[in-house]
């Protein structure tokens, strides 16, 4: 078992049991076993936090902290939250042509990869869209691939690579 997961139990049974110490300690322990970078968040049964180490960055859990952080979401979204994203045509569509922007409105769905750009692309395509003459502009919270810097511009490049391309574009 890695370091990180018997730090994660430790801190959760400690927590559980109302000693554990002060979140300064905490954190520091925290950088010291998996570094300053890695996301690291416990909190207390009674709902204070101890440690939100790096919590505002969007990453891939990793395998062991699925249970977790699903429990936490479930918690704080209940079972029934859907993230959404939507898309738009943002001007006219004449013969399989888009004559304006691919509108796209997030909800802050962590788990948009390049798999749903291929999905979406074929329900484009499916729906008669064959080609967008405008950009692909983001409205709303918008992460693609984990990251939400430049999204907009590598979704747009997911979608173009799929397809063919538009000239003058990359």
């Amino acid at each position: 078992m890695s370091k990180l997961v018997w730090f994660a139990l430790a801190w959760i049974a400690i927590a559980s049991f109302g000693a554990a110490p002060a979140s300064a300690d905490l954190a520091a322990d925290a950088r010291k076993l998996v570094g300053e970078g890695q996301g690291v968040y416990v909190e207390a049964e009674d709902g204070t936090v101890l440690v939100a180490q790096a919590a505002d960055r969007a990453v891939h859990p990793a395998s062991v902290s699925k249970i977790p952080t699903t429990l936490a979401l479930l918690r704080q979204l209940g079972a029934e939250h859907r993230f959404e994203t939507r898309f738009a045509a943002g001007g006219r569509v004449e013969d399989g042509v888009l004559h304006g922007d691919l509108l796209v409105q997030g909800s802050g769905d962590p788990y948009f990869v390049d798999e749903n750009a291929a999905l979406v692309l074929l329900a484009l395509r499916d729906a008669g869209l064959a080609r967008v003459a405008g950009d692909v502009t983001v409205r709303g919270p918008f992460l693609f691939n984990w990251e939400t810097q430049g999204a907009a511009t590598r979704l747009e490049r997911a979608l173009a690579g799929a397809s063919r391309r538009r000239p003058g574009r990359p």
